[in-house]
This record gives C-alpha cells, structure tokens and sequence, in this order.
C-alpha cells in the first residue's frame, strides 16, 4: 500500500530551506490500442498539501499501445512535519471504455 519507499511513494526527509527532491512515475499501457488520457492536465495534485507538490514532467498522450510514458513529481515542503498528497491521473478513454480515476499516495516527512 502507498506510501512506500519500495514503490516510491514516500518521498522521506526532505528540508524546507535547501532541498526539493523528484520522482519519476511510469504510466504503463498493457493494451495493445493507444491509451489516450483527457483533460487539460494529465496528472494533477490534491490534498491538504497540494501546494508542496508540482508535476514537474507530465506524460503525453496517447500513451502507445504496449508502451509506456512517464510524468515526475516535485515536493518542495513549505513546512514542518507530515505532508500528505495525492497525484490524480485523469480518466483514460480505452477502445471507447472510461476507466476510473487512479490514485497514488504520496508521503513526504
């Protein structure tokens, strides 16, 4: 379950004065159609902290068919303690079918 370091979900330690850090996330399409994803951005932040967070990288689309793209997040803390995020994929359109919104938790110390 997310946050996890071994997926690359939580971020750790990150000082407010000097530091930022990044992690690049792979949007993988198992189909062999173009994954075609919607809405003006592609991967957006929400959460108490979204303002700590940037998509510094978004995926492009369409995602091919058996390929992959990939978007990177910025966390640059403006405080203290335990921030918690959330990065919002937007709805993919599949051979006409709407998937769901995915989510992925992010933690940051």
């Amino acid at each position: 379950t997310s946050p996890d370091a071994a997926d690359d979900t939580d971020f750790g330690r990150v000082d407010i004065i000097n530091d930022t850090i990044s992690h690049t996330y792979t949007i993988e399409n198992a189909d062999d159609a173009n994954l075609t994803l919607s809405g003006s951005r592609f991967v957006d932040i929400a959460g108490n902290h979204a303002s700590d967070f940037t998509v510094a990288a978004q995926p492009t689309s369409p995602v091919a068919g058996s390929g992959n793209d990939h978007h990177m997040i910025k966390f640059d803390p403006s405080t203290d303690g335990c921030l918690f995020g959330e990065s919002l994929w937007a709805n993919a359109i599949v051979h006409c079918r709407l998937s769901s919104n995915h989510f992925l938790s992010l933690s940051f110390l």
